[in-house]
């Protein structure tokens, strides 16, 4: 078991480095080994459910996985059909948008096949390679009539086609084709099929990338060449415009903007960085780089309007840029495998893309991606808690304003209360969000139920300040302390009379734990001294806990465990029954600031200092292992809790600023998953 142990810690580890690096695929490869075998004990956690999440991305879903890797797309023009083109022998398959169904399959035993879509008639010209047992491959081209469901027309071609486009008023085709070296771009008359012409044309491989682009009068077009070198090319004559270097390795997408006055290039090998360059097509003269994408650029796709530019890449994103300034607007995530080809649907904003696994995927270019490593609420917090139904968060901004703040991103916010900011002290919500303790430097204390928007208690019995720590039995009492004395009190909350009070630490920086049947409490102060209070005996005990410099501590929910954290750069677990010593967790930069447990028991998270700043770690409590780390950028963290349900953690940070994390619950990954196991390798007749 504890080799299981520290192995699902790792994998999780690992899937977290995975996901930082866009590498969807690879996190999921390491959570789904750690799938349970019949008969094993289950150990995923939290941890799983926030990461699986974070492998499935932006899509708005996706239509289907074809068996072999997606080489093409192209949309109608009416945005009703999808052709996709297979790399091996899957064939061409058309999809009817409408209904998400596949409409037909041609070519089925042959690959590296190309499409696009007439945009005056019901026509799709295909490309594509057959390779039979024995002899030469056979490379042909093929006109299907999407109105009579018939191929119209077919020619034999030279070689494996690398390009092919319609002009935009539908009268002709351009293919190009490479053969190793050697290459030639053909133009072809539609309503006859007749060849216009043909020019030699040196490629840089047949199998590198989209190296070749028309513009949309068939004017001009732009070919990738050996050496990372662009040659743009005039096609009604053949003769050379311009030759530059677009790539220090290989030059592996190009397109024309709408206009035909732009070409962008993409570049890079299978690692490395790398970049998509914008040329202006009069001059040859590079006029803009676009950098982001951490691997090959496969694809690229100007939006009509000539402002945007799509693209994809073997890093397993999409992206998103705007040429005026040259800025990425969007980084798409989902795909698992790298990403081959991209088509923008004629709506301008759905994006389509087709990956090296065969999945096609759908996008909302119009809305920024929902896969978030945290949600941040854009407001100070000086008080914060989950409702019950861990729908919600409530907090009290430093105006005293009380509010609630919902939806699947906690980014909805509704005023509750305005309590002001004449208490000046601290202020704490009971577990239901229905009461609000208000304290002041001056020995006030107030209880505000908020869900009556009244005040319902002021309690006067001690001087100086106070600070209340716990609401107890439903919200009808609550433990706190005075300062002053180091007194701490248990106040009836519905009498308004003292039960019982006592006296803590000799420190006056302590941190106080309570236990879940509240029945028990213990307080640490920062110079080790422990008081353990039996509150329904009402009798204190010191302890020695071996624990200096305190911050916080917390109980476990099933009250088995207690743990503390400490500013000497350590936290501690103690078995709550005997007090022997659990768990030792260090090796932190700065202090452990706080930590808590999940509703079930089964992980302890806290907030940490490390040299590249403040994090939630957690671990799991069986093995103790690191089973995740959730960096938070600048400042320190000050709190942390899960939500009652487990799906979700806040923590806030100095100043007063609050980070949350969503794990979905079981339910929601089994019927999500149910849901991709339907979308089956489709393959229509």
């Amino acid at each position: 078991m504890a080799a299981r142990q520290r192995a699902y810690a790792s994998d999780m580890n690992l899937a977290k480095e995975a996901l930082d690096a866009n590498n969807l695929g690879r996190a999921l490869d390491l959570l789904n080994r750690q799938r349970p075998e019949p008969g094993q004990k289950d150990l995923r956690g939290w941890e799983w459910r926030y990461l699986w999440e974070q492998c499935h991305g932006d899509t708005l879903f996706t239509l289907c996985q074809e068996s072999s890797q997606i080489h093409s797309l192209a949309a109608s023009p009416d945005g009703n059909w999808l052709a996709i083109g297979s790399y091996h022998q899957g064939g061409l398959s058309v999809w009817d948008l409408r209904t998400r169904q596949p409409l037909l399959r041609l070519a089925k035993n042959e690959g590296r096949v190309l499409a696009a879509f007439s945009s005056t008639e019901p026509l799709l010209a295909f490309t594509s390679c057959a390779l039979p047992l024995a002899g030469p491959a056979r490379n042909t081209l093929r006109l299907w009539n999407m109105a009579s469901r018939s191929i119209t027309a077919e020619f034999p071609l030279d070689s494996q086609c690398v390009g092919i486009a319609f002009s935009q008023d539908g009268r002709r085709l351009v293919t190009s084709t490479s053969s190793g070296a050697e290459g030639q771009i053909t133009l072809w008359r539609m309503h006859d099929g007749t060849k216009l012409a043909f020019h030699p044309s040196p490629q840089a491989g047949k199998d590198l990338g989209a190296g070749f682009a028309a513009t949309a009068d068939l004017r001009l077009a732009a070919c990738a060449m050996a050496g990372g070198r662009i040659r743009l090319i005039d096609l009604r004559n053949g003769k050379d415009l311009w030759t530059v270097v677009g790539a220090e390795y290989i030059v592996t997408a190009l397109a024309f903007s709408p206009d035909g006055k732009t070409l962008a290039s993409g570049s890079g090998p299978s690692e490395g960085n790398a970049d998509i360059r914008l040329w202006n097509v009069a001059s040859g003269t590079e006029i803009g780089r676009l950098d982001g994408h951490g691997f090959r650029v496969s694809s690229l796709v100007f939006w009509p309007d000539g402002k945007r530019l799509a693209s994809s890449s073997a890093d397993q994103t999409l992206r998103t840029w705007d040429l005026a300034s040259r800025k990425c607007l969007n980084v798409l995530h989902g795909h698992h495998q790298e990403v081959w080809s991209l088509a923008l649907l004629p709506d301008a904003k759905t994006l389509v893309s087709g990956a090296k696994d065969g999945t096609i995927c759908f996008w909302d270019s119009t809305i920024s991606p929902l896969r978030h490593a945290s949600v941040i609420l854009p407001e100070n917090v000086v008080a914060w808690r989950f409702t019950p139904d861990s729908r919600s968060v409530l907090t009290v901004n430093p105006r005293g304003q009380l509010s609630r703040w919902s939806g699947s991103d906690f980014q909805r916010k509704e005023a509750v209360e305005e309590i002001g900011t004449n208490h000046g002290g601290p202020c704490l919500l009971s577990q239901d969000g229905r009461l609000l303790a208000l304290s002041s430097s001056s020995g006030v204390l107030q209880i505000w139920d908020v869900t009556q928007r009244v005040l319902s208690l002021q309690w006067t019995n001690t001087t100086g300040e106070i600070a209340p720590l716990s609401f107890f039995a439903g919200g009808t009492k609550l433990i706190l302390r005075s300062l002053s004395d180091n007194l701490f009190h248990e106040l009836d909350l519905v009498t308004g009379s003292e039960i019982q009070s006592w006296q803590g630490p000799a420190s006056p920086r302590q941190m106080m734990a309570f236990s879940p049947d509240e029945r028990s409490c213990v307080a640490i102060d920062y110079e080790g001294g422990v008081v353990f209070r039996n509150l329904a005996g009402e009798s204190s005990t010191r302890m020695d806990l071996d624990l200096l410099e305190g911050l916080c501590g917390c109980y476990s929910p099933d009250g088995l465990l207690l743990a503390a954290a400490s500013d000497m750069g350590y936290a501690r677990v103690w078995d709550a029954a005997s007090w022997q010593q659990e768990a030792a967790l260090g090796g932190f930069f700065n202090k452990v600031v706080c930590v808590c447990f999940s509703p079930e028991s089964k992980r302890l998270a806290g907030c940490v200092g490390n040299p590249d700043g403040d994090a939630v770690q957690l671990w799991d409590v069986d093995s103790w292992q690191e089973v995740l780390t959730l960096h938070v950028q600048g400042g320190a963290l000050t709190g942390v809790a899960f939500s009652p349900d487990g799906s979700s953690i806040g923590a806030t940070k100095q100043g007063g600023t609050m980070h949350l994390w969503r794990a979905p619950p079981w339910a929601e990954i089994e019927t999500t998953e149910k849901a991709q196991a339907t979308i089956a390798r489709t393959k229509p007749n």
